[in-house]
């Protein structure tokens, strides 16, 4: 089965914007910046980057994604994610893949054996979901075939994914791990999740 994984990511100046109560433009535009290099990263030990699709309207990180190899998607009306994700569907469907991998570009302690464990799941006629740590939000999700089930990102994502895959009789899994729950959203997340300032910008705490 060949599985692309999909990558959303705004413009690093337009990310983050309820983390602005705790950090300023600058230091959540450096934070947006590292959480996206580290997601590439991070995809890039398990998938060829060919099979890598970035989704984004920033022209910078377009050209970053192009630099490294990356399938990329500009998005022409910004600021919807599932119609971003719908975009990285439609192109992974023409790049070949049989499913998709959809992850959350916010995901600080995210690394290669947790994407080794969702695409083990992966089998046809199945999704798998990781939630966020409250339960309610959805941080990854497996879905093959592309297109089983609609992006149904949004308030209670995981329970509305959760139900598209019922109707669609589709089997279902839920993935707990610690690399896709830890989502940074809000300033407490920056100290319940263990980062602290550091030379003007916020790092994840070793």
């Amino acid at each position: 089965m060949k599985i692309n994984i999909i990558i959303p990511v705004r413009a690093l100046h337009d990310g983050k914007r309820r983390l602005s109560p705790a950090l300023s433009a600058t230091e959540r535009r450096a934070l947006t910046g590292w959480f996206f290099s580290r997601t590439v990263a991070v995809a890039r030990l398990v998938l060829p980057a060919s099979d890598i699709i970035l989704v984004s309207a920033a022209p910078d990180l377009l050209a970053y994604g192009r630099a490294g190899g990356l399938h990329t998607v500009a998005e022409a009306n910004p600021g919807n994610l599932n119609a971003a994700l719908r975009l990285g569907a439609a192109a992974a469907r023409q790049n070949g893949a049989d499913a998709t991998l959809t992850v959350s570009c916010d995901l600080p302690f995210l690394e290669r054996n947790d994407l080794e464990a969702m695409i083990a799941t992966a089998r046809p006629g199945a999704v798998t979901i990781a939630p966020d740590r409250s339960g309610t939000g959805t941080n990854a999700m497996l879905v093959a075939p592309i297109g089983g089930i609609p992006f149904l990102y949004g308030q209670n994502s995981f329970t509305a994914h959760s139900a598209a895959a019922k109707a669609a009789d589709l089997q279902w899994t839920i993935l707990r791990r610690r690399g896709f729950a830890c989502d940074i959203d809000l300033p407490a997340d920056l100290d319940s999740l263990g980062f602290m300032k550091n030379d003007g910008h916020r790092v994840a705490a070793e």
